[in-house]
């Protein structure tokens, strides 16, 4: 027992050396540059050390100062150019309704309906008959005609028989005007049994069916046409007078999220309601039929003379709960040395993000023109600045920029 009370000094002695090793060991692991633990970064921005935040690559394209007409924002639909309810033209049983809603039509050549037409047929044969019967004593009379003009010559007949065979052939003659003119016109209601698109379009609404009789006027099917269609929008009365015909207008399909131009076709000068607004009519190409009437727009009308205004492409834009934002690449940066960015890495130093607010003014093509919020001081974006188009949604001030291959987006 007393031996092993003598290595208990020694024993503790060594573990407290051990110890203090292994402190020494893990501080150093844990301990950076500058003393600090892994993970505290001494209040640096998120995503990078000590040093600043790591760089973020980006596509940016150029701000531009362009010459425009400033734009006011009108709310609208899509409405279609024409419209038309197609109707029976003869009266009849309906033997076939070929078409769906939704199916599209050519005009002149899809079938709509189709009429019984027994009764047509009929109608024509009785007509057709009435001519050969008109044409027959058409023929009679006027042969009577020549006999009686050549026994008057003879002096063998009476002039007021002359006069009244002459008459006769008159009245034969209109007889069988108005019977060719009855044909014709049965002719016509055979030919109108087979009910024809109007124009190019589709077929909005199905309103007969197989089976049913209608009379001439009675709907068949509504159609609406295609190739173009109309923006309308209700223009305000303190405005009104700046929008002309002729006039190019951008428009803005909410639904297909997708920007087209088109030309201001008809303005309503009826503001005869209690909104006081207008109907204007920009008409447009329905892209194939991908524009659809009823779809939402917001069409941005051209009023007030041309001004210099700043533009950037419309991916440049940010849209947040606080506003709008525009990141823009400032050249040279604000990195010191040794630090990302920094004068002694390879290469000229990066430029780095910077925010700027900004409200958008109007939209001009794939551009929209801009203006910084009040307040800002001095804004970076002028004409010619780098304003991020890709890559934008996770910067933070100051960080560095790599611009990636390409990425000035051409204009």
């Amino acid at each position: 027992m007393a031996v092993h009370r003598s290595h208990t000094p020694i024993i503790v002695s060594v573990m407290a050396f051990l110890a203090g090793v292994l402190v020494a060991v893990l501080w150093t692991q844990m301990s950076g540059a500058g003393g600090a633990p892994v993970g505290d970064h001494g209040g640096g921005p998120p995503g990078g050390g000590p040093m600043g935040p790591r760089p973020a690559t980006v596509r940016v394209a150029e701000a531009q100062m362009k010459t425009l007409r400033q734009r006011v924002a009108v709310v609208g639909r899509l409405r279609e150019v024409r419209m038309a309810t197609v109707a029976a033209e003869v009266e009849g049983k309906v033997l076939d309704v070929p078409v769906q809603e939704g199916d599209p039509v050519v005009g002149g050549e899809t079938v709509l309906a189709r009429i019984d037409g027994v009764w047509a047929a009929l109608d024509l044969a009785r007509t057709q008959a009435q001519v050969a019967a008109a044409q027959a004593t058409l023929d009679q009379s006027e042969l009577d005609f020549k006999y009686l003009e050549q026994l008057r010559e003879a002096q063998s007949a009476k002039p007021k028989e002359v006069d009244d065979k002459r008459a006769q052939v008159a009245s034969d003659r209109a007889t069988l005007s108005a019977a060719i003119a009855e044909r014709d016109r049965v002719q016509k209601e055979v030919d109108r049994l087979v009910v024809l698109a109007p124009f190019d379009g589709f077929v909005t609404r199905k309103v007969t069916e197989v089976g049913q009789w209608v009379a001439p006027g009675d709907p068949i099917v509504e159609v609406i046409s295609q190739g173009r269609v109309d923006a309308v929008a209700d223009v305000p009365e303190h405005v009104i007078d700046h929008v002309k015909i002729g006039d190019s207008a951008e428009v803005v399909i909410e639904p297909l999220g997708l920007a087209v131009r088109g030309e201001i076709a008809a303005i309503n000068p009826d503001g005869g309601n209690s909104a006081r607004t207008f109907p204007v009519k920009v008409r447009l190409d329905d892209r194939g039929g991908r524009l659809k009437a009823g779809m939402s727009v917001t069409v941005w009308l051209p009023v007030g003379p041309e001004a210099d205004y700043l533009t950037v492409p419309r991916d440049a834009v940010l849209y947040g709960a606080d506003g709008q934002r525009v990141w823009v690449g400032v050249p040279g940066g604000k990195a010191g040395a040794g630090e990302p960015g920094g004068a002694d890495e390879a290469g000229p130093p990066k430029p780095t993000a910077v925010s700027v607010d900004v409200r958008v003014l109007f939209g001009e093509g794939d551009r929209v023109a801009v203006e910084a919020m009040p307040g800002l001081g001095d804004t970076p974006i002028v004409g010619g600045a780098d304003v991020v188009i890709e890559g934008a949604e996770n910067l933070i001030p100051d960080q560095p920029l790599i611009y990636a291959e390409g990425a000035q987006a051409a204009e």
